[in-house]
């Protein structure tokens, strides 16, 4: 299953992540629509709530096991306290939310993990704190025994469309001691978070003080079609250098591995902050294709986004803060087809395979392989564009890590419309090795100590619309924390080639068609938009309590709306009598009969009361007697301007193409369509949103009479709509 397929099975919400990027054009944005329907899904039953404290009253709830059985929808809300070696596992029911009774007042210590196998099911406020030392059970297998958060329950059963929100992980590690020799030990070999299966989302929590080995966040391809998961808005802190400096494993995120670089896995890791991560060089390190890095901050942390394996990802409107210390590093690139766009750096001091953008020297006899791939793959057709760099002490390196067998230089690169300012005692712009195909144009380059430390390692000639030397003249703006053009500033329109995949700028306001301006941020000519993009804070992100208090993710609301407007219309002789205003007592006629008797249903509903995103809609009318094996289709339709009481056959509106068919059931049943996208464009253009319903066929014989608005109360047309 990909991820197209769980947009049309499972959940057609419509999310958009990607608001901040207007390049309709690039395949990869137009793709990541499509994960936007992979959160977990609003559900509509009435939910039962029960009282649990335990992982066996959880389990009980699961399985009827002396109690009522769960079923799709209900609620599990844990009784507040600390509890000591709690080993949840949530399987056999969808549809299931697993929450605190209040955000942080259930604490786990001791051997506590919580395991999600339920599909499309939510885990919600929960604080686990891991321990100094344990010898831990071994649920599965001594590899992943010590996950704490798993969107599994066994080796077999992997969560679709599932999320993990609001939740902290601690670690009480006391780093002063070690582990008793000859003894196990649950910290020796620990991931926080392990993702399998497809959809599944992991927000707003907090992951601080993680001292052991193994990365923090695993996402995992163990079966075909694996992906689509988002990781956003997350606050991730205070991971150790390791112990051995540049050891492996000590990641914050690794996507796949060695065996998954073919693998087209659409990750989002979008708006998260990662401060004084140090574990390795390595922050994020991805090893499959078309993944997105979008809006996330990095702060005086010792790590990269490293794409170690992979093609086709995209890194925009990331911030990288650091404080001048030679191990910090940006983004670091092997592969083809990669967009590092819209991104600021500043006081990033790292040099080689540190540098602030890396591309890395290709391995000379690269064979394509999906499995145990372990060299650098060639870099090839690389933009690097509107990116604005700050006192970096090498800003662009092309051929880091050469070595005997790694001798293929970077090629076909794009580095346009590019702002840097610098005044290190290194080039602007690195070659380890001499390369070729990179081309220029567009970009604002600076250095204190003059145009000679422009280039090192090769010796180009340039034009002034390639190369502008010329001071940027950056200043620092305390309301934003990072350093802005000033009024004169060369930048103002000094972008050469249009570049179609950064059609916004890192603050999220939308770049003009001609005119625009180098570096990161559209000072001049931009339209403006409610979007402020700007570096996050931990109060910005993470879970709701702690000593970094985030904001905590946005409360869904349901309303369920009944009609403004409803009537039905009909042709022939009746082509000008309205059937309005209650007209056939609270029915609406959707008929095909001949004419003079031909009819169509129009309903009208009032969307001022949704305030947020849609997330949901569904359309439901009643039936109230029908013929057998009807069918009708819903229809939107534009024209708001029409009521019941002046609506008739000559002077409908028309419709648009069909929302679904549908085989009406029986006399008293509910017709429902999805309309999740159609109300989310509706709710943000003029409020109003209008639908026909008519019959399927225009050549058969087919009545269906449903209740209208005026019918009695649990019979009228409902539009129910969940945002947030």
């Amino acid at each position: 299953m990909n991820a197209s397929t769980l947009l049309h099975g499972r959940c057609h919400a419509r999310y958009p992540l990607f608001q901040r990027s207007s390049s309709p054009g690039f395949s990869l944005l137009a793709r990541s629509l499509l994960i936007s329907a992979l959160l977990a899904c609003p559900f509509l039953s009435r939910a039962a709530t029960y009282s649990v404290s335990s992982y066996e009253d959880v389990e009980d709830y699961l399985t009827g096991d002396g109690v009522p059985q769960a079923v799709a929808g209900d609620i599990l809300e844990w009784v507040d306290g600390t509890y000591h070696n709690q080993t949840v596992v949530l399987a056999g029911v969808d549809e299931i939310t697993l929450k605190a009774e209040t955000p942080g007042g259930v604490i786990f210590t001791g051997e506590s993990y919580i395991w999600l196998g339920s599909d499309d099911s939510t885990v919600s406020g929960f604080e686990i704190q891991v321990p100094d030392y344990y010898e831990a059970q071994d649920p599965l297998s001594e590899a992943d025994r010590s996950t704490v958060l798993a969107f599994r329950s066994s080796s077999s059963d992997h969560a679709y469309g599932s999320r993990i929100s609001n939740c902290r992980i601690v670690d009480n590690y006391d780093k002063t001691n070690s582990v008793p020799e000859g003894e196990d030990s649950y910290m020796n070999a620990q991931v926080w978070v392990m993702f399998f299966g497809i959809g599944n989302q992991l927000e707003h929590c907090s992951f601080e003080g993680k001292a052991t080995w193994k990365p923090l966040v695993v996402v995992r391809f163990d079966n075909a079609g694996d992906g689509g998961h988002i990781i956003k808005n997350n606050y991730f802190a205070d991971r150790p250098l390791a112990h051995s400096h540049d050891s492996n494993g000590w990641e914050i995120i690794r996507i796949g591995d060695s065996n998954s670089v073919c693998e087209d896995s659409e990750i989002v890791v979008m708006d998260n902050l990662f401060e004084r991560c140090d574990g390795e060089v390595e922050t994020i390190s991805n090893k499959t294709n078309a993944n997105f890095f979008i809006s996330n901050t990095f702060r005086d942390t010792e790590g990269q986004i490293s794409i170690r394996q992979g093609l086709n990802c995209l890194i925009e409107g990331n911030y990288f803060i650091g404080t001048e210390n030679s191990r910090e590093s940006g983004v670091r690139l092997t592969g083809e087809g990669h967009v590092v766009v819209n991104n600021y750096f500043e006081g990033i001091h790292g040099s080689g395979g540190r540098a602030t953008i890396s591309l890395v020297m290709g391995y000379s006899a690269w064979v394509d392989g999906c499995s145990g791939v372990s060299d650098y793959r060639p870099v090839d057709n690389v933009l690097l564009a509107h990116n604005t760099m700050v006192n970096c002490k090498r800003p662009f390196e092309f051929g880091a890590y050469s070595k005997s067998y790694n001798h293929e230089p970077p090629s076909n690169v794009k580095v346009y419309n590019n702002a840097v300012y610098s005044d290190s005692t290194q080039a602007i712009l690195t070659y380890s090795d001499a390369g070729s195909g990179v081309s220029y144009s567009g970009n604002v380059f600076f250095h204190d100590d003059g145009a000679g430390m422009l280039f090192s390692g090769v010796s180009p000639s340039y034009t002034s619309t390639e190369i502008d030397f010329d001071d940027p003249d950056f200043v620092y703006d305390s309301g934003y924390g990072i350093y802005r053009p000033d009024s004169a500033s060369p930048v103002n329109g000094a972008a050469q080639a249009v570049v179609a995949e950064a059609g916004a700028d890192i603050l999220g306001n939308l770049r003009p068609a001609s005119g625009r301006d180098a570096g990161a941020e559209e000072k001049w000519g931009a339209t403006q938009t409610s979007a402020n993009y700007h570096p996050l804070v931990a109060s910005d992100v993470g879970c709701t309590w702690g000593p970094n208090a985030g904001p905590g993710p946005s409360s869904p609301q349901t309303v369920v709306l009944n009609p403004v407007h409803d009537a039905f219309v009909r042709d022939g002789v009746h082509a000008d009598t309205n059937f309005g205003g209650g007209y056939y007592m609270g029915n609406l006629y959707v008929e095909l009969s001949g004419v003079d008797h031909s009819k169509r249903a129009y309903l009208m509903y009032d969307l001022s009361s949704i305030t947020g995103t849609v997330t949901s809609a569904t359309f439901r009318i009643k039936i109230e007697s029908l013929d057998p094996g009807v069918k009708n289709s819903l229809r939107p339709v534009s024209d708001d301007t029409w009521d019941e009481y002046g609506l008739t056959w000559n002077n409908k509106p028309g419709y648009g193409s069909s929302m679904g068919t549908i085989t009406l059931t029986t006399a008293g049943a509910w017709a429902e369509w999805d309309v999740s996208t159609y109300i989310d464009t509706e709710a943000s253009g003029d409020g109003l949103a209008s639908f026909c319903v008519l019959p399927h066929s225009l050549s058969l014989y087919e009545d269906a009479y449903y209740y209208s608005a005026e019918a009695a109360s649990g019979n009228r047309p409902e539009l129910v709509v969940t945002f947030e």
